[in-house]
Parts: C-alpha cells; structure tokens; sequence
C-alpha cells in the first residue's frame, strides 16, 4: 500500500543514474584523452526499475475499483436528454389533467344547474335552443335593413316588389310555404 508520501510524488519522474564523479579529475589518466564512463551495475538498475514499476501496478491496480466504481455510478445517473424527455412528459401529463379536471367542473356546474332527471335536463335544452335561436342575426332581404329586425313571415315576402328578390325570400324560407 502506498503510503501518504508516495501519494503526493504521483508525478515524480524516475531519474535516470548518475555516473559517479571521479575522486581526482584526470587521475592515472592523461590529460586530454577521452574519459571511460565508470561502469554501471546494471543488475541494481534493472532491481531498481523493477521495483518502480511494481510501485505503479499496484497504484494502478489500486484505481481501478476506484475507476469501475465511478463507471458505475456514471451508468445509473440519468442523462440531461433523459431527464428533459421525462419533464416533458410530466408537462403534457399535468396539462391533460387540468383540461380533465375542467371540464369535471365543466360537468358539475351544468349538472346542478340542469338538473339529474330527464325532465329537467330537456327543458334546460330548451332554453338553450330559444336563446340560440334568439341570437340569430335577423338578415334583410333587402340592404337597407336592420340586422336586428323583425321575423320574415309569409306577407313580408309576398311584399317584396322585386320580382328576383321575392322569389329568392321564398327559397330562403321553403318552412313557410309547407
């Protein structure tokens, strides 16, 4: 196990060996002549890059539960796309049940105010079709009426003196000629 030292000098390079300085700068050699590198105890060094790199394996092998860890947490937690996806949803869901509770409300009050019984509920219809029939625009046959005039009988027709206009009252109003 590492310990808190090791830790802090992850990024600590491995240094290469040092050749030793010579005691004596050109001793039992001649001045001038190239000097040998002292000789390197190659077993040491292989020991020592050995004993660096089981270091690192098992800092690796340290992280990696560490890392499978984080991978599966990353895996359960649910994406921007995802958790934008399901608010829409619950948006369509809450207006659906507001236009539902509405129109409940809807329901409710014409209840109350018809009734429950056949009897009640034909006679609110009735109402209903004599304001809507009330409502109707009163269109004149002729231009310089009111829209809101009286109602077209059989004698308003024949009055008409346009021969055209007279007949095309009579299409309008087939009701009255039955």
């Amino acid at each position: 196990m590492p310990t808190q030292q090791q830790a802090n000098n992850v990024t600590d390079p491995v240094e290469p060996p040092q050749p030793a300085a010579p005691a004596e700068p050109g001793a039992g050699q001649e001045p001038g002549a190239p000097q040998e590198p002292p000789a390197i105890d190659w077993k040491a060094e292989a020991e020592r890059f050995k004993k660096e790199s089981r270091k690192w394996e098992a800092r690796a092998k340290e992280n990696k539960g560490k890392a499978d860890l984080w991978d599966a947490q990353g895996a359960q937690a649910p994406t921007v796309e995802s958790l934008n996806d399901e608010l829409n949803d619950l948006k369509g869901r809450l207006a659906a049940s507001e236009a539902e509770r509405e129109r409940e409300r809807t329901l409710a009050r014409v209840s109350q105010a018809t009734g429950d019984d056949e009897e009640s509920m034909t006679a609110s219809a009735k109402a209903v079709a004599d304001f809507a029939e009330s409502r109707q625009p009163g269109y004149p046959l002729d231009k310089g009426g009111s829209g809101g005039g009286k109602k077209v009988n059989r004698e308003s027709i024949e009055s008409i003196k346009d021969p055209a206009k007279r007949i095309m009252a009579r299409a309008a109003h087939m009701e009255l000629y039955k």
